[in-house]
């Protein structure tokens, strides 16, 4: 009786010691394969926000994908986003029914903390006013940048309050 008393004990511990140290040695796996140098944020500076950014994703209340943006505007998957150290955003797109035809517009571009203001001069929906953007920055990393905006002229910084269905996010791969 006392010798299977002690197998039961001892089979108990090992199999105790086995779970402990299998538990272990995944949790310290999961650690170190979630470091990853490219996925970490890095500072919100202009810095790390100067070159070329190509879209990679688009949301907003209606569109859930760049898939479905690309059903609503078919050469938006082309969008490229090319910040300059001189303060200018080179945004390129294409047009046309096979989007052969492509186009550039030059913004002034100012970044403050995490907001990225795009100014384009006499593009606002009244004569002689400015169209500008305020993105809110979400996340940047060596290789995604993901931008919030609105679809007013304001944007964020400027009204807190603004519903779910003005906002849209956009998400870009370094290029």
């Amino acid at each position: 009786m006392f010798g299977f008393f002690y197998t039961l004990v001892f089979f108990k511990i090992f199999i105790m010691k086995n779970i402990y140290s299998v538990f272990t040695i995944f949790i310290i796996s999961v650690l170190f394969l979630s470091c990853n140098k490219d996925d970490d944020n890095v500072s919100i500076n202009q810095e790390n926000l100067i070159g070329k950014w190509k879209i990679t994703n688009y949301q907003d209340s209606e569109i859930s994908n760049l898939e479905e943006l690309i059903q609503y505007e078919p050469c938006g998957g082309q969008d490229v986003f090319d910040f300059s150290t001189n303060g200018i955003l080179y945004f390129s797109y294409a047009y046309g029914d096979d989007c052969s035809r492509t186009g550039t517009n030059n913004l002034k571009y100012d970044l403050s903390g995490n907001v990225l203001t795009t100014i384009e001069e006499d593009g606002g929906y009244n004569p002689n006013t400015d169209y500008v953007i305020k993105y809110q920055v979400i996340t940047i990393t060596d290789s995604t940048l993901i931008l919030k905006a609105v679809y007013v002229d304001d944007g964020f910084g400027d009204n807190p309050d603004l519903s779910n269905e003005e906002m849209f996010t956009v998400s870009f791969k370094r290029i």
